[in-house]
Parts: C-alpha cells; sequence; structure tokens
C-alpha cells in the first residue's frame, strides 16, 4: 500500500455521503441516484435517466445562506503579515482571496468539512473533503488529475494524480501497470518550496470542520435527492401520456411483427397494415395518477425547505449553555453566528501560512493573523426572524410553506420565553398568509407556485 490508495477510516466512513452531497450540489453525476421502478423495462429507465432535469436545489439553498453571512463582510477587520497585493490574486487561477473564502464557505456548509491547501505554485487551493483521502501531522494527500506532457503530435490525456505535501516540499504520484498488468504507484514529480524553506506548521494545508450539531448539506441533499427522483417519474409518466402507444396487429406472423418493429425503432410515423389482421390502432396511456403526483412534487418542494430550515433550528436547539446565552436566538441566526465564528477561525489557520508562502522569511517571524468577523446576528432579526427565513428559502418565487413559517414564529416565541400552542399559532400563520396572498392578488403583484 503506498500514497496513492492509503485513507483516513474518517474519510471511508463519510465517502458515501459526500459523494452524495456532490452530486447534488453540482448536478455531476445526479442521474446515478436514480431509481428504476420495479415494474420499469430496463431501456425506459435509461431513457428516462438522460432526460432527466437536475434542477440547483442544493446549491441555491447553500448559496443563500452564505450570501447572508457575506453580507456582513464589510464588518470584517483582518490583520495579516500577507500583503493585499498578494492576497488579490491567490487563487489557482488568479482568483483574489475574498473569492477563495466564498468558495471556501459554500463547501464548508455543503460538507460540513474543507481544505485550505496553501501551494506555492498554484496558489490558495479550497478542497472538498472527497478530494483528501489520506492526512497525518507529516502529510496530506490530495488527489486530482495532471496532464502529462506529450510529443506535438499526440493529444494530451488526463491522468489521475495523488500530491502529498510535506512542510518543507511535495510528492507527486501516479498509478501505472507493470509488464505484469499489475498497478503500482510511479513518482512523476517533486520539489522544494524553496532551498532551505520549510512552513512553520507543517504541510500548507488546514482541516476546518463546521462544529453544527446537523450535518446541514446531507440533510438537505437527501431531500432534493428524494424530490430529483420524483420529478424524473413524473416527468416521464407525463412524456408517456403525451405519447401514447401503438397497438400491433400482427395475426402471430412473426415476420410482420418484425417488419412493423423495425419500421418504428427507425422512426416511421405510417407503417402498413394487412388487411386479413386488421388495423394498428392507438392505445390510450392512464393519466389518472398525474394531478396526484404534481400535488406530491409540491409537497416534496415544501418538504425541502423544510428540511432546511428545521437542520438550522437544531442547531440552535443543541447548543452548549454557554454558546445559547452568547448567541440566544433561534435557527438561522444562532447557525450564522456558529458559521461565522468558524470562519474566522479558519482565516486565522490559513492567513500565516499565506503570508509564509509569500515570503519566506515569514516562517521565522510572529505572523499570527488576528480576524474579527460580526458574530452576533441577533439584534438585524431581532423583530424579523421570519424575513430571515424568507431571504434564506425562498426561492425560485416559492414561498415559505406553512409549516416553515409555524416553525420560524414558534422559535420566536420560545426564545422569548412563552410557551405557545403550535396549533394556535399555525392558524395565525396561515390566516396571515392567506392575507397577504389576497392583497398581493388584488394589486397584482402575485407569487408565482415555483412550478
Amino acid at each position: 500500500m503506498g500514497y496513492t490508495d492509503s485513507t483516513n477510516v474518517h474519510y471511508d466512513d463519510a465517502i458515501d455521503d459526500w459523494t452524495l452531497i456532490h452530486r447534488m450540489h453540482s448536478g455531476e453525476g445526479a442521474r446515478k441516484k436514480l431509481m428504476r421502478g420495479t415494474y420499469e423495462a430496463s431501456r425506459a429507465f435509461e431513457k428516462r435517466k438522460k432526460l432527466a432535469d437536475w434542477r440547483p436545489y442544493t446549491r441555491d439553498l447553500i448559496s443563500r445562506l452564505t450570501g447572508e453571512l457575506f453580507s456582513h463582510q464589510g464588518e470584517v477587520s483582518r490583520d495579516t503579515a500577507a500583503s493585499e497585493e498578494y492576497l488579490a490574486s491567490v487563487g489557482p487561477e488568479g482568483e483574489s482571496y475574498q473569492v477563495q473564502l466564498i468558495a471556501f464557505v459554500e463547501a464548508l456548509v455543503a460538507y460540513h468539512e474543507t481544505w485550505l491547501v496553501m501551494d506555492p505554485a498554484q496558489g490558495l487551493r479550497v478542497l472538498e473533503p472527497f478530494r483528501v483521502p489520506r492526512w497525518t501531522p507529516e502529510t496530506v494527500t490530495v488527489k486530482g488529475v495532471r496532464v502529462p506532457p506529450s510529443a506535438p503530435d499526440q493529444s494530451q490525456e488526463r491522468q489521475e494524480a495523488w500530491t502529498v505535501y510535506f512542510a518543507d516540499h511535495y510528492e507527486t504520484y501516479v498509478q501505472v501497470q507493470d509488464d505484469s498488468k499489475e498497478i503500482e504507484e510511479k513518482l512523476v514529480d517533486e520539489g522544494r518550496y524553496a532551498e532551505g524553506f520549510a512552513f512553520s506548521s507543517g504541510p500548507p494545508a488546514a482541516r476546518i470542520t463546521l462544529p453544527w450539531t446537523v450535518r446541514f448539506g446531507l440533510a438537505v441533499a437527501e431531500a432534493h435527492r428524494s424530490l430529483y427522483r420524483l420529478e424524473s417519474k413524473y416527468d416521464a409518466a407525463l412524456t408517456n401520456s403525451l405519447g401514447g402507444l401503438l397497438q400491433i396487429a400482427t395475426g402471430g406472423d412473426d415476420t410482420i411483427k418484425n417488419q412493423i418493429e423495425k419500421a418504428l425503432k427507425k422512426g416511421s410515423i405510417a407503417v402498413p397494415y394487412d388487411t386479413e389482421y386488421g388495423e394498428h390502432k392507438p392505445v390510450n396511456i392512464g393519466v389518472e395518477g398525474l394531478p396526484h403526483g404534481k400535488e406530491q412534487l409540491q409537497r416534496k418542494r415544501e418538504e425541502l425547505y423544510r428540511t432546511a430550515y428545521q437542520s438550522l433550528d437544531q442547531v440552535a436547539t443543541q447548543m452548549s449553555a454557554t454558546e445559547a446565552r452568547q448567541r440566544g436566538r433561534s435557527g438561522p441566526a444562532a447557525a450564522l453566528s456558529v458559521l461565522a465564528e468558524t470562519v474566522q477561525s479558519a482565516e486565522e489557520s490559513i492567513l500565516p501560512v499565506i503570508a509564509e508562502a509569500e515570503d519566506r522569511r515569514n516562517a521565522t517571524r510572529e505572523t499570527t493573523a488576528d480576524v474579527e468577523w460580526p458574530a452576533d446576528f441577533a439584534d438585524e432579526f431581532d423583530s424579523a426572524d421570519e424575513q430571515l427565513a424568507q431571504d434564506i428559502f425562498g426561492s425560485l418565487r416559492l414561498p415559505v410553506p406553512t409549516e416553515t413559517a409555524t416553525d420560524v414564529v414558534m422559535a420566536r416565541l420560545e426564545s422569548a420565553g412563552h410557551d405557545p400552542d403550535r396549533d394556535a399559532v399555525r392558524s395565525e400563520v396561515e390566516s396571515k398568509m392567506g392575507q397577504q396572498a389576497r392583497n398581493r392578488s388584488a394589486s397584482g403583484f402575485g407569487i408565482g407556485d415555483g412550478q
């Protein structure tokens, strides 16, 4: 066993969850999460997978949450040894530190943990946890791809590669087949960051975990997967009902049957029939279940947004006594406070490493970074928790559903020391939302149903 096939136990335990989050967040490989129906033909299932319409629900929810955090970026203060000029293009493609920080926070919320790697040659890299299969105090292994050199008359090819970061140098490995077709590990690149230099804290990487008691990204991805599967089945059922089938009359003659099937497969819109066997008759597909399917889709969409809110609400209810006293808020406001403090800690971990990458002399200097993020979001939303929930979860013109709005109001009242009756609160919420809907209708500014 070598660098290319070594993993941490934590990586092995979490890789399936990370894969699900990645697929629902990016859409890459999302079709692999579709399931074949009990009586669904394999060819029909393959067609349904190709036509499946993935929508970025998970990414939208995460972006809305992180967007609320970065709406306060003007209040952030940073004291670091890294220069503004260096931070202005510190990313692998010349991205600014601010751009990389946003990417980091979105990945952190999605995966519950994220890696920051300061490669002196490539820049500050934001890596999802599934890209770092193995780490120790002395090494951090990053899985990626490389494009090996090739002759001008040959096409370039991507090659899976593993880069191992040490405090003073890096090594890159690939897997190759030997003469006996066995896979072996091969060192293809290595180098020191600078002569006589080593990062003072070890490998130039930081693993940041989010101390939420609930894995927000996973909860949303699972709800998204359920909705994605149902949308795929509904779309396929609707398509089949519009297309219909053709009943082929062959009288048991396999020759005629094969001729007709071949013609239909080639795309013929009309085929001859033999008067001895009768006409080809259309067969209507039942559509009775489509209205119920539409209602179920709407429930699944509302469930997705409710899952997101309840996940954040659990962050608040499962805090320690000290945290509860400091943040004393419901759902989103409390979760944002924890997230802000985590980002502040992450910056204070990586900025000294960036400063050393910029100027190796900083490795022997005091480069402690002092970062201050606003951690109290309670004041801004003290009387507007409902608006905060709407801002975060009201995606694509879809209003916050009644149950989610009820959750918000219940949390608001409970945080104020009241013991409300949920049924009474729900009744008031329904009344208020109904009145708002009537007002919008009367003014001509109705909110769509998200279809």
